[in-house]
């Protein structure tokens, strides 16, 4: 079983939660008392020496709360530290994550400079999920063991996936053994493979491709993913923790069952019935057809709120904090979504709040 150690300055609360965790019995969760390590050099020389003991750490952000062991330093000032000291000590690199309330996380994703040292944000508020953060916690320490002990280092095995284009810019800083890097791989793996839909898509965004509304084919879905999408699944490092398909697959697959078809040239009603003439168990998939009878049925994306297929063209593109690499997609949300004021921790980029705006104005004319 992986142990993690447990960094909090509220003494009341780590315990409860390192609890909480523990009874699931897939990890352990130690706390570790800041009590004689407030000082900065304090702790680092005690996870120095600690370093072979545990398989990774979950931190608070605030380290410099107004818990009973608050520090001067934050996680972050922690997490460069080790960082550091992975690469100059030659030390098997461990999980990070954190481990705090929603506020305190809301201002850790607008500071875009630390994402890449944090492997997971976790939220402690609200009804605590403590089977779902047991099952994350394991997964990632698994994977990063996993990472440490690969001398190959192989991408076509640790992706499970032999349609690996090593050439492409995305992969390039991964393909020379001697400069592999654990921490950057598993952060490219569950921030930008994960989170942003390009290489890999999600399950609703590819039942939007398929022009299938989930909830409605219920499992009718299930059984048509189960024969025909088994073969795209992502099944590489960390796939327990996001159900993903490899884009490119999905789209061959469409083709193949539909007798040639472009998916995207195709409206939602016109690919379900492109599966349904051709393709044995797909007499239970549903097109989805929008509450709006005027909107668009050439869903390519989703609504990243609602979770429903939305034609990219009458969505609104959402801001990425840390901008969008070359190789992902956008996200949108619809006009819908905007007007009830449901968002979140949603934001639009600055131009497509103003078209937002500006649509809104010219429907109340």
């Amino acid at each position: 079983m992986k142990r993690y150690y447990y960094i909090d300055d509220e003494v009341d609360t780590i315990k409860s939660i390192a609890d909480g965790i523990n009874e699931c019995k897939l990890v352990q969760v130690d706390v570790f008392p800041l009590g004689k390590h407030k000082e900065f050099d304090n702790l680092t020389e005690r996870l120095r020496s600690e370093w072979d003991n545990f398989d990774g750490l979950i931190l608070d952000l605030k380290l410099d709360g107004g818990g009973v062991d608050s520090t001067k330093f934050t996680a972050t000032s922690l997490a460069q530290w080790i960082s550091s000291y992975v690469i100059a000590e030659r030390k098997a690199a461990k999980p990070l994550v954190l481990l705090s309330n929603d506020l305190e996380c809301a201002n850790f994703k607008a500071d875009i400079t630390s994402h890449d040292l944090f492997d997971m944000v976790l939220e402690r508020s609200g009804g605590l999920k403590w089977d779902w953060f047991a099952k994350v916690l394991a997964i990632i320490a698994e994977g990063y063991d996993k990472l440490n002990n690969d001398k190959e280092k192989k991408l076509s095995n640790l992706l499970q996936w032999d349609s690996i284009d090593t050439t492409a810019t995305y992969f390039a800083p991964f393909t020379d053994l001697a400069s592999f890097n654990v921490r950057e791989f598993a952060s490219f793996i569950l921030n930008d493979l994960f989170l942003h839909p390009g290489l890999l898509i999600s399950e609703p965004l590819l039942a939007a491709r398929y022009g299938v509304d989930m909830e409605k084919s219920g499992e009718g879905w299930q059984r048509f993913k189960t024969k025909y999408l088994e073969v795209a699944k992502y099944r590489g490092l960390f796939g327990e923790i996001a159900n993903c398909y490899w884009s490119k697959k999905t789209q061959e697959v469409f083709m193949t069952l539909s007798g040639g078809k472009s998916a995207a040239s195709l409206t939602t009603i016109q690919r379900v019935k492109a599966l349904k003439d051709k393709a044995e168990d797909a007499s239970g998939l549903i097109a989805y057809e929008p509450a709006d009878k005027d909107a668009s049925t050439y869903c390519w994306a989703i609504d990243e709120v609602t979770r429903k297929p939305l034609d990219s063209s009458e969505g609104y593109m959402i801001q990425e904090e840390g901008g969008l690499k070359s190789w992902q997609e956008p996200r949108f949300v619809s006009f819908d979504t905007i007007e009830s004021g449901n968002l979140g921790e949603v934001r639009l980029v600055p131009s497509e709040k103003e078209r937002y705006e500006e649509d809104l104005a010219a429907l109340e004319d």
